[in-house]
């Protein structure tokens, strides 16, 4: 049969051909989910790295004038990025900073510590009581690694809180700094410190004053010079440790203590004093001490926890028990003063300054 031209056959359309089938639609929204989720990633990298070593953001000078009577305030992580451009300057924290995106930045490595190997700080920084928490640190094959890399002579740092730091680093590793050749008072450290050589909770070396501090962080070391508060307490005038402790598993190889792994030059009659120190923490080590690793200096009035340790022995210091620990007595009796320590039945010694 002819059939006109004039007069179109109707066509039947498949609903298929305008309609999108769910398996389409299902990948536009992944295509549209996946940009939106690269978009996000792209502004949260620019928040948290803007390409600084260590900054959530731009920085930019933070106020005060930088004398001891007016420090430069420190409110953030960026604001520390200003502490390199003036290494004698004065410090002070203005607020409790959040440092747990330093996990995210420099390809893994994490926050890079301020004043390293080739440098060091020479003025003060005052923690004023705040706290910073979540500080990471990854950085195996770098010595002098912590909060500060290298802390000159003259230096001060005081009232400084690290809570829940995670700071890896190959020999001089502490919380606070690797080496130290400045004064720490009240300063503490909890979470994990990790490296090979002269690691300590606080300090990888000491070679100056610490008065006041504690450590509660793991410390574990695959070589020598260990200690739960300081890895290697150095000999020379004046340099000191004190009204301190360390409550963290501390393990190495040799030289390994509770509270410091080496203190002073064995053989050496030059002094690196203990006074009225204590440590708990269970220690492991081939050449261990439950609070002394190896001694070459002058301990006094310092004791550590038989029972809590695992060690019956130390290179200086007095062994008791958990029992005798907590009982106040134990500690008047020895001289410790209590306008610096609270001394309570039943509790281990607790600063004081700390507790402000």
């Amino acid at each position: 049969m002819y059939v006109s031209s004039s007069k179109p056959i109707p066509t039947r359309i498949s609903a298929s051909t305008n309609a999108v089938s769910p398996v389409t639609a299902t990948v536009l929204m992944l295509a549209v989910t996946l940009v939106l989720s690269t978009v996000l990633l792209a502004l949260v990298l620019a928040m948290v790295d803007d390409g600084s070593d260590n900054g959530n953001g731009t920085a930019s000078l933070p106020t005060g004038s930088g004398t001891s009577e007016d420090p430069y305030l420190i409110r953030s992580l960026d604001d520390m990025l200003t502490m390199m451009d003036d290494r004698e300057g004065h410090y002070a924290l203005a607020a409790d900073i959040d440092a747990t995106s330093t996990r995210f930045i420099n390809d893994g490595d994490g926050f890079e510590p301020m004043f390293p190997f080739g440098s060091s700080f020479g003025g003060s920084f005052d923690g004023r009581q705040y706290i910073i928490t979540g500080l990471y640190i990854n950085r195996p094959n770098t010595n002098q690694v912590g909060l500060f890399g290298v802390i000159g002579g003259g230096a001060t740092i005081t009232n400084i809180t690290l809570v829940d730091a995670d700071i890896t680093g190959r020999d001089r590793v502490g919380g606070i700094a690797g080496r130290s050749t400045g004064t720490i008072d009240n300063c503490h450290v909890s979470g994990s410190v990790a490296g090979a050589n002269e690691a300590g909770g606080l300090l990888g070396v000491n070679w100056n004053v610490v008065t006041r501090s504690s450590s509660e962080a793991q410390v574990t070391a695959t070589g020598d010079m260990v200690g739960g508060l300081i890895g290697n307490a150095r000999t020379g005038s004046g340099n000191t440790v004190s009204n301190s402790y360390a409550t963290g598993q501390v393990s190495g190889a040799e030289k390994v203590g509770g509270l410091i792994g080496q203190n002073g030059l064995v053989g050496s009659a030059g002094p690196a004093d203990v006074i009225n120190c204590y440590s708990t923490g269970s220690v492991s080590g081939t050449v261990a001490g439950g609070l002394i690793g190896a001694n070459g200096g002058i301990v006094s009035s310092s004791f550590w926890d038989t029972t809590a340790s695992g060690m019956g022995s130390s290179a200086a210091g007095t062994g008791i028990g958990t029992a005798a620990m907590k009982s106040p007595g134990t500690f008047t009796s020895a001289g410790w003063s209590e306008s610096t320590w609270l001394l309570q039945s039943g509790q281990y010694p607790e600063l004081k300054v700390k507790m402000a």
